[in-house]
């Protein structure tokens, strides 16, 4: 073949390759834009925080609403890329300006897509906020669009300053390559809608509706012992573990989710967990510690993910209830959810509340629902105060007269408020000033804690160097109930009617047997002592380590140095007959009248009073597993089981007993 018939050929191969590549851009560029539009209006998105301040090693990078910008980016661009391409259709067979002018719009629009990735470190940033927030798909999908949009700008400029004459193809071939663009343009989206399913970081197993079992009248023996992870370097490590009763038993949160166990066995039942969370000291998008929370009588577990918000379930499926609802709106105009983060482990949160210093809200916690929300506004009080709920009541405390933020003096005020309002309506049961200081620094009064035990509510405040307390076992009793020094009496226990109470009397001397009572929690009166309790390294015994079941006393005893070197789980029982008195002497047969007959004893009473009786003792179990001390302990009760659980420095075990 000759020379002079060898250039048209070449020709026309170099003139249909432009062509074709002017057709791909074209699709590539329509297909970009129609995903942007997806991306802007239609695809899911996350709130970044990052507004005026570095995001991670990347500094000036302003990540809040850059989704959104991207997004937004994209649709200009494929827009105005869409004209041009239109603009060389109609002009590109011309000599004139506007047809070479036209090719330059595909440089300044490749130009400032790639500027723009550049300023924001693109793709790291993308990595990482694809590490520290869950997936979501407006990012990935705006990213893919201004990238098929930058490859369609580069074919269209390269393509459009070609001479006119070689920028001609057959019909057919520009068809072909126009929909080669757009099936491109769809498997990119497709990658980028499926790059941004957070499901994918999911991992999710629901369980079957099983029958409930009690919770135990007695600890029984020993039937598993299960490793909890914890977190070394937190001060109080017993706030590491997250567990609470619910469902068939309880469950257990860590860093990567949520598992439900059953109650008498210890035999996992359903769990959520979310994959690649936490990394290198970064948080990701795992559970966020404290969070857990049991609620309306263990049926329903909430917790909070970083990045992510609250998650319900359904705690005996760990069906997913609900993850966006009015509790969740309701955040930012109240900030605060009543007991969370207060609890030891193991201790049910009760009802959903949410308040801040100006009203206090129920929520559904099966729905995220509001039920209502009542004012609880307190003229010269200021800040939210504490709230605690019970069965049937929330009790809040807030301080009055507090000085501004970074005085000094934010935290204690001239005066005390306390109210207490019924869960089922709102509205205010008994409300009291409880306690008043002076504006002078050394008389303003603080409050130390409003701590819930069972359903028994212990108020703690500090005025003038002197602490005083007010023990509530009834909401109604706030109007009324006498103020108290803390050393009187410590409540370390309560049985689920509430009618009778573990306490430790301060004031009463270690060795005397009658420190550590039952007591009957509307009299006060003792119905037995238990002289064995306080035996062991700590005479002081927390509450979170002490139980009264239905028909035994339970306490963690410590022996060895400092207490940490072994424990044991002890117990007495409390159904036998209680009344085990010292004998008395015989009564004066001549003096002494006859008694009158006994009456008949009614079998739904409960126990009458006996001071300084001793309950039978129960038995003893070993907490600790070889080498391995207790340095911090807690029990509670679940369904099925009772459970203790045993910290050491490093490591905790959850052991589980039944009968």
């Amino acid at each position: 073949m000759s020379s002079e018939n060898a250039e048209p050929i070449r020709g026309r191969w170099v003139g249909a390759g432009i062509a074709a590549a002017l057709a791909l851009g074209a699709g590539l560029i329509i297909g970009g834009t129609a995903l942007a539009v997806y991306s802007r209006y239609f695809a899911g998105t996350r709130v970044l925080d990052g507004v005026g301040r570095d995001f991670g090693s990347f500094e000036g990078v302003r990540v809040t609403g850059l989704p959104e910008r991207y997004a937004a980016t994209a649709v200009v661009l494929g827009a105005v890329m869409i004209l041009v391409v239109a603009g060389i259709a109609l002009f590109g067979s011309r000599r004139g300006a506007i047809g070479r002018l036209l090719p330059f719009g595909g440089l300044i629009a490749a130009g400032a897509i790639i500027w723009l990735w550049v300023r924001d470190h693109m793709p790291a940033l993308f990595e990482q906020i694809r590490f520290d927030y869950p997936l979501f798909p407006r990012l990935p999908t705006a990213l893919a669009a201004m990238g098929l949009v930058l490859v369609g700008a580069i074919l269209i400029a390269g393509a459009g300053m070609a001479p006119v004459r070689v920028r001609r193809g057959p019909r057919m071939l520009l068809v072909a390559a126009a929909a080669a663009g757009l099936l491109i343009s769809s498997v990119v989206g497709l990658s980028a809608v499926r790059a941004g399913d957070d499901s994918a970081r999911v991992d999710h197993v629901t369980a079957a509706q099983v029958q409930i079992r009690p919770v135990p009248r007695t600890v029984g023996a020993q039937r598993y012992r299960m490793p909890i992870p914890v977190d070394p370097g937190r001060d109080d490590l017993r706030k590491t573990v997250d567990v609470v009763p619910a469902g068939a038993g309880f469950v257990v949160a860590d860093g990567r989710g949520l598992t439900a166990y059953e109650g008498g066995s210890g035999a996992p039942r359903w769990h959520y967990r979310r994959r690649g969370t936490g990394d290198h000291g970064r948080p990701g998008d795992g559970y966020r510690t404290g969070t857990l929370y049991s609620a309306d009588d263990g049926s329903v577990v909430l917790a909070r993910w970083d990045h992510l918000g609250w998650i319900a379930f359904e705690a005996m499926t760990g069906e997913i209830l609900w993850q966006h609802s009015e509790f969740t709106d309701a955040e930012g105009a109240l900030p605060d959810v009543a007991g969370l983060g207060t609890q030891h482990p193991g201790r049910s949160s009760g009802a959903l509340l949410r308040y801040s210093g100006d009203r206090l809200a129920r929520y559904d916690a099966r729905t995220g629902k509001q039920l209502w929300s009542t004012d609880i506004r307190t003229p010269g009080c200021g800040g939210s105060g504490s709230v605690v709920v019970t069965d049937s009541a929330a009790y809040r405390v807030v301080v009055c007269g507090a000085g501004p933020a970074g005085s000094g003096t934010e935290d204690s005020g001239t005066a005390l408020h306390a109210a207490t309002y019924d869960l089922r309506t709102g509205a205010q049961i008994a409300n009291r000033g409880v306690g008043r200081g002076t504006t002078d620094a050394a008389d303003r009064i603080r409050l130390i804690a409003v701590s819930r035990t069972g359903t028994v509510v212990t108020l703690l405040w500090m005025v003038s160097g002197a602490v005083h307390q007010m023990i509530l076992t009834a909401p109604e009793q706030l109007a009324t109930a006498p103020r108290d020094a803390p050393e009187e009496r410590d409540v370390l226990a309560a049985d689920r009617s509430g009618h009778q109470l573990l306490v430790d009397n301060r004031l009463v001397p270690d060795e005397d047997p009658n420190r550590y009572q039952v007591v009957d929690s509307a009299s006060g009166a003792p119905l037995f002592s238990i002289p064995e309790m306080g035996v062991g390294a700590f005479r002081e015994i927390p509450p979170e380590t002490t139980a009264l079941l239905g028909d035994e006393v339970v306490v963690v005893q410590y022996s060895g140095d400092f207490g940490a070197d072994h424990a044991d789980l002890r117990t007495w029982n409390r159904s036998l007959p209680l009344a085990v008195p010292a004998p008395a002497p015989p009564p004066d047969p001549v003096s002494a009248p006859t008694p009158p007959p006994a009456p008949e004893p009614d079998p739904t009473a409960a126990p009458a009073p006996v001071a300084a009786s001793v309950p039978v003792p129960g038995g003893s179990h070993p907490i600790g597993n070889g080498a391995q001390s207790c340095s911090v302990t807690s029990v509670f009760s679940a369904p099925g089981a009772f459970l203790t659980l045993c910290i050491d420095q490093a490591s905790a075990q959850l052991i589980g007993f039944a009968p």
